[in-house]
């Protein structure tokens, strides 16, 4: 399967610094996948979703070293068109990616630097409210106006309206509660599936994105430590590290099931922790 996002030997450092924020980092993101990337705050996350979008080298200047590509082409030669319509980058801060007065024309934006129809549209904005559970009403307000959930909401709304092909989030869940949160990931999940979309998150709460992930990687100090499954990453987990992660409840109660029946050599999935949940309550 392709690299949607291919990174080798990648080395980043931004100007007047004297420190690299990305080393020598290798990975492929694979077609359709949902990468989870986590780490402690300064770990080099926020950098590493600017290069996949396509952010770095073209908005910030410093040293770029080794190989990164987006869709085939390589992030220094990308079209900024093929980047407004194929790849959607959402912020942490939603307000800094606000660009107009109104929700409807902040959606709508970047189909109408494409030049799609206003039939299209139309058809394209009230799809994309859809998807993260707002109303049409909201549309004549101004996106400063709203909630910090709804905020964040226009934001993923303004990234997905094109139907990209690489879908990057940073931190989208920073504004929303337990209940919002779910619903977005849903959706998110919903435009990989129907859309064949590859999602990238930038993300401490993993737990709810645990049963839609292909795969979770852990960056600190610039380094990807470990890249793997959800059902073997916390198994290999270095216990150095363990503090930079939010480990999901699921994974703590598979790690005492592990332990109490000596499954050290198996991976986590819904099935065994039915199967020894249902001996744990049954006292054996």
């Amino acid at each position: 399967m392709s690299c949607v996002v291919d990174l080798r030997n990648l080395w980043w450092a931004y100007e007047n610094s004297s420190d690299w924020v990305l080393r020598n980092i290798n990975l492929c993101v694979r077609e359709k996948e949902f990468l989870l990337i986590t780490g402690p705050t300064g770990a080099g996350k926020t950098t590493l979703a600017r290069i996949m979008c396509g952010l770095i080298p073209r908005s910030y200047r410093g040293v770029l070293k080794g190989y990164a590509s987006i869709l085939g082409e390589e992030v220094s030669s990308i079209k900024s068109s093929q980047v407004l319509r194929d790849v959607g980058f959402v912020s942490s801060d939603p307000e800094m990616q606000f660009l107009t007065m109104q929700v409807e024309d902040e959606i709508a934006l970047r189909l109408r630097l494409l030049g799609v129809s206003s039939e299209e549209v139309n058809e394209r904005v009230s799809w994309a409210l859809k998807q993260v559970g707002l109303s049409e009403s909201i549309l004549d307000k101004s996106p400063y106006e709203l909630s910090s959930g709804q905020k964040q909401r226009v934001a993923i709304a303004a990234a997905i309206v094109t139907k990209p092909k690489l879908l990057v989030l940073d931190e989208p869940l920073s504004n929303l509660d337990w209940l919002g949160s779910e619903e977005v990931v849903r959706s998110i999940e919903l435009l990989r599936l129907n859309q064949q979309t590859t999602i990238v998150v930038i993300e401490h709460r993993i737990d709810v994105f645990m049963q839609y992930l292909s795969r979770i990687a852990l960056i600190n100090n610039g380094v990807l430590v470990l890249v793997d499954e959800p059902s073997s990453f916390f198994m290999k987990l270095p216990k150095d590290f363990e503090n930079h992660v939010r480990v999901p409840e699921v994974v703590r109660l598979w790690k005492y099931l592990s332990l109490r029946y000596s499954l050290r050599n198996e991976n986590i999935s819904n099935e065994l922790l039915k199967v020894y949940l249902a001996k744990l309550l049954k006292g054996e």
